[in-house]
């Protein structure tokens, strides 16, 4: 016969949250200051993870959020500006 005190978990296996949410990428991580929310990048980083494909492509893939708000949300977050539109180079630039 079986007793319920056979079925507790030893003290050598360590409980474990797998309710917990996996960390950010750094890669999109950022975006959360622009407003982007968590469970968004909380998706496309398991689709990415799932897809063995880069975060940010995750992201942008679907098209609901353009490739102009990402780079600006990154220029931000690195403190640069962002150059919207072409820059002209000077002659001989390569």
């Amino acid at each position: 016969m079986l007793r319920p005190e056979s079925f507790a978990l030893s003290p050598a296996v360590p409980p474990q949250d797998f309710g917990a949410p996996a960390p950010c990428p750094p890669e999109i991580a950022f975006l959360a200051q622009a407003g982007v929310s968590a469970l968004r990048l909380a998706e496309a980083a398991a689709l990415a993870q799932a897809q063995a494909i880069a975060p940010e492509a995750a992201l942008l893939a679907p098209g609901d959020l353009s490739d102009a708000f990402f780079y600006h949300a990154l220029a931000d977050h690195l403190g640069v500006a962002f150059a919207d539109g072409c820059e002209r180079l000077g002659r001989g630039a390569r």
